[in-house]
């Protein structure tokens, strides 16, 4: 029983690691626009074919540039 328990903890917490590694490109993004903002406006621009007084609304609401472009993302899904 000690040896099944110690399984199924073990399996669980490679599955959440496995989970947090799908994210690692929010912090690349945010390194690379960090420095660029006009790059991430274009960029956002470009993606999600909006105008750009919206990424510029965007970009001022959120903490990070991977965030800005999480929730235009997700703007996009819903329109789906």
């Amino acid at each position: 029983m000690k040896v099944l328990k110690s399984f199924f903890m073990g399996l669980l917490m490679s599955a959440s690691m496995l989970f947090g590694a799908d994210f690692g490109w929010m912090s690349q993004l945010n390194t690379r626009y960090v420095s660029n903002p006009t790059g991430l406006h274009s960029g956002l621009n470009e993606r999600f074919n909006v105008g750009d007084a919206i990424v510029s609304s965007v970009v001022k609401s959120v903490a990070n540039p991977a965030d800005a472009y999480m929730v235009l993302k997700l703007a996009e899904m819903s329109r789906a």
